[in-house]
């Protein structure tokens, strides 16, 4: 498991110990594409946070309410950006699940 540098966990308000239960919580895997990590993997989770107005002034300790989990590289470069909205989310749920319907007719 690779856990992030201390300057990272105070970035995000978060001890070496909330951390590692987010890790944990989902037995070392991504929390959208649930693909485990390889522990010699030399690329550690991305922290995922919601961005909200005035993120990065915040003490560290108000910070650590808008972390949401631990992403792969490609869940949080491609699938979960700045800007996904739970609406947009279930959208393209419905987009994907009419084209499948298109297809199994």
């Amino acid at each position: 498991m690779n856990v992030p540098s201390m300057p990272t966990l105070k970035k995000y308000g978060l001890s070496v110990e909330e951390w590692t239960d987010l890790y944990n919580k989902f037995e070392g895997c991504c929390h959208v594409c649930l693909k485990p990590q390889s522990p010699e993997s030399t690329r550690a989770f991305h922290t995922d946070h919601e961005h909200v107005k005035g993120w990065d002034k915040m003490p560290p300790d108000e910070r650590k309410l808008y972390v949401r989990g631990l992403l792969c590289y490609m869940c949080n470069r491609f699938r979960v950006t700045r800007g996904t909205t739970l609406e947009a989310a279930r959208g393209l749920v419905r987009y994907l699940e009419d084209y499948e319907e298109t297809w199994n007719e």
